[in-house]
């Protein structure tokens, strides 16, 4: 048994006001874990409004749901080609948008919709590759449904919530096929193949945060060969009946970051402190050389005129960059992977642009501080980015500076030794 030393001794055992205020800090913290805990899965599925367009050939059941499962009822029915549906909807954040289809194998089939999270100021559009399907007929034997499916039959919500939980446990949900041409704008060719649906559609066409637009979309079973339309879009069964899901918020990397706006190739681009070179849906105004900060979100594939970048915003946010203007004096240093900045305020800068100084040089460095700093430099306290560079003015010399130094000096002794040699031939001539 450990023996009780003597100044233990003076406050054990415990009294019991020592007692009663341990358990009642034990219920403190067990009440703040417990609202702690309840506040972050309540801010993980806050509630985000949704809207719907779309038009399908021939019959679409749209749902909101899990990973897994629909919950509650259908948000809406569409069975009419010509029409624009249109739907709203309140969800959590982590839900997803499902749409059960099926066709009557005559003439067309394909499904074209521009999803919008309107709490995120996200769209989804069919032909992106966030959107998925899974071809329910072609596991019919194991969801226990008619095969072949029959043409113009719609599956019940019990059915669609077997497919979901099959395709997800199994890994089954894969990207649907668009084709050239078979989109909303009627410059675009569908040759040699027609096309079939038209160009109304306006709130699908028009993309509200960026360029983008809609394409139909169909799952593509190889069944079905081309003929008047393009496959997967001539008539026939392709493993019907299929859903068609994309998460609410849209997956997609999101960028927050300062950088400058610089000039491409062929296009204004922006250049990110701490990511990439990039081309954003919206510039706001701002021209080459402005600092700015750019929020949103990247599109998954990005074709672009510009042949550069390493991506495409698909909307976003601009504004003036709001990083700290500073100016620090130090010595330039070695650090694991570059150079770094030693400064006198006892901190460790990464620097954009050292110039023309070496390593030892004393400089004055004047720039920004980003709001965020991402470096390969494995090391240093923050970066300071657009930098000008120079000697500290009243500084000891640095080491260029010394070498310089030391080089005038001996030329100037090497010139007064050759004047004071002449002079001395000169006097033993006379």
């Amino acid at each position: 048994m450990r023996r009780i030393t003597p100044k233990e001794a003076d406050v054990w055992p415990p009294t019991a006001s020592t007692a009663a205020s341990v358990r009642q800090l034990g219920r403190i913290l067990l009440v703040a874990i417990v609202v702690f805990s309840c506040g972050w899965s309540l801010a993980q599925a806050a509630p985000e409004d949704w809207d719907i367009y779309l038009t399908i050939d021939n019959f679409g059941t749209v749902y909101a749901g899990t990973n897994t499962q629909t919950v509650g009822g259908p948000i809406g029915v569409s069975n009419s080609w010509p029409v624009e549906d249109h739907f709203t909807t309140t969800q959590p954040s982590d839900a997803y948008l499902y749409v059960a289809a099926s066709s009557d194998h005559s003439i067309a089939q394909g499904f074209i919709c521009k999803f919008i999270n309107m709490t995120r100021y996200l769209e989804g559009f069919t032909g992106e590759p966030a959107w998925e399907v899974f071809p329910a007929g072609k596991y019919a034997s194991a969801l226990g449904i008619p095969d072949p499916w029959p043409a113009s039959t719609q599956p019940t919500q019990a059915q669609v919530d077997a497919a979901i939980a099959y395709a997800t446990a199994n890994n089954l949900w894969v990207a649907p096929t668009s084709v050239p041409g078979y989109d909303l704008d009627p410059t675009t060719p569908t040759a040699p193949f027609s096309y079939v649906w038209g160009y109304g559609f306006p709130n699908i066409w028009v993309a509200a945060y960026s360029p983008r637009q809609a394409k139909w979309i169909w799952y593509e079973s190889g069944l079905v060969p081309s003929g008047t339309f393009s496959t997967p879009f001539q008539a026939g069964n392709h493993h019907e009946f299929l859903v068609f899901r994309i998460h609410g918020t849209i997956p997609g990397e999101y960028i927050e970051d300062c950088g400058t706006i610089i000039q491409g190739v062929e296009c204004q681009l922006f250049d990110s402190d701490n990511y990439g070179v990039y081309i954003l849906a919206d510039y706001g105004g701002f021209t080459v050389g402005d600092r700015v900060l750019v929020k949103g979100r990247l599109m998954s594939q990005c074709i672009s005129f510009c042949q550069q970048g390493d991506g495409c915003f698909q909307y976003n946010t601009i504004e003036a960059c709001p990083g700290i203007q500073f100016s620090v004096c130090g010595t330039i240093i070695q650090g694991v992977e570059c150079w770094l900045l030693d400064a006198d305020n006892g901190l460790v800068y990464e620097v954009q642009n050292f110039g023309s100084f070496n390593l030892g040089d004393r400089v004055l460095v004047r720039g920004i501080i980003p709001p965020e700093c991402f470096s390969f430099c494995m090391q240093g306290d923050d970066c300071i980015r657009d930098n000008t560079i120079e000697a500290c003015s009243g500084e000891i010399p640095t080491l260029t500076e010394w070498g310089m130094i030391i080089f005038c000096v001996l030329l100037f002794a090497w010139m007064a030794w050759m004047l004071a040699k002449r002079k001395k031939r000169i006097t033993i001539g006379i």
